[in-house]
């Protein structure tokens, strides 16, 4: 029986010779290095195991893509009213967009036109979720959501750190991302972002995988849209009828956290 952790066939963008070795070190299997490897990492990063054993993974990049079990949360999820947080990580920016386009939006890392590709005034607030190197690197649908569009801009390969945005306050906007945009059904429009990270930029979403335009593709609150191999940052941007819950920068969130509500605004 195949480990459920084993990632053979998971594709890894990598970008010059430091990414070529991370790569190396991700997918090493040799039984006892790969573990030795694993150990050292999870005390480096504080990175949890989430009830899973140390003999569950074959190499770093498994335990990286490590799951969660997040059933009670699901089921509680009926009776959270809000829209829910899709990353466990920090905040590191959360408040209204502007929209000049030669200008960064101070301390988010983009403009709204060069994050998303295209100008886009309907988002008028977002939040900035950084995911450090022990956290969960899987990203849930915030809401109940239909996608109206999915594409990918081509980027750099740079490390994400938000530490860096004093020298690097265009970040985000320049690495690689995976675009989703999608209608909630009480009508408020959503921009969620993945961005790529460091050396090795693989972004998966498998059920808008050869996604074409005018495909019928939705979530429920709180489902898997897609994960990070390796990454890096979540951005959600939101249109007016979204009212952020008080978050600061700095705080700590987790995946499926109450973090907004919704105005009501029709189709």
């Amino acid at each position: 029986m195949e480990n459920p952790h084993s990632n053979r066939n998971l594709e890894i963008r990598t970008s010059g010779f430091v990414a070529y070795l991370v790569r190396m070190l991700f997918l090493c299997r040799v039984p006892l290095l790969s573990r030795l490897i694993i150990v050292v990492y999870a005390k480096l990063f504080n990175a949890d195991y989430y009830s899973h054993k140390l003999d569950e993974f074959d190499c770093l990049l498994s335990f990286f893509l490590r799951k969660r079990d997040l059933s009670v949360k699901r089921r509680g999820l009926s009776l959270v009213h809000s829209g829910v947080s899709p990353a466990e990580g920090s905040v590191t920016f959360i408040g209204p967009l502007t929209h000049n386009d030669t200008m960064p939006i101070k301390g988010a890392g983009f403009t709204v036109s060069k994050l998303l590709g295209r100008d886009a005034p309907e988002y008028e607030s977002g939040i900035v979720i950084y995911l450090a190197p022990g956290n969960y690197h899987h990203i849930h649908a915030p809401s109940d959501m239909v996608v109206e569009s999915y594409y990918e801009i081509p980027g750099k390969l740079e490390s994400v750190a938000p530490a860096l945005l004093k020298k690097h306050p265009m970040l985000y906007a320049e690495n690689l991302r995976h675009v989703i945009i999608a209608r909630t059904p009480n009508g408020s429009r959503l921009a969620l972002v993945f961005v790529g990270a460091k050396n090795v930029g693989g972004i998966f979403c498998p059920k808008l995988a050869g996604w074409e335009y005018g495909q019928d593709v939705s979530y429920k609150k709180g489902e898997a849209v897609g994960f990070f191999s390796l990454g890096s940052t979540v951005v959600l941007l939101a249109d007016s009828s979204v009212t952020w819950d008080q978050l600061q920068v700095g705080q700590s969130i987790d995946v499926m956290d109450s973090m907004f509500v919704e105005d009501h605004v029709g189709g």
